[in-house]
């Protein structure tokens, strides 16, 4: 993990994926994305101060593309 100029950390891959495992394991996936969604739109609003954010999301690994409903 690294931090960018906005302080926000930015997480390698491998990174991910395993933080992904762990949060499977005790959560089912539709209610991993509605959380990751949550939290990705609470970042893009703190990011955003007031301005305008673009969101660009990939098709993802488990199905839920788009439903997080960022």
């Amino acid at each position: 993990m690294f931090r960018t100029d906005c302080d926000a950390p930015v997480y390698l891959t491998s990174e991910i994926r395993a933080l992904e495992a762990t949060a499977a394991a005790g959560l089912p996936a539709p209610g991993l994305m509605a959380r990751a969604g949550r939290a990705a739109a609470d970042l893009a609003r703190t990011l955003a101060r007031g301005g305008r954010v673009l969101v660009v999301a990939g098709p993802g690994n488990n199905g839920e593309i788009g439903r997080a409903h960022v």
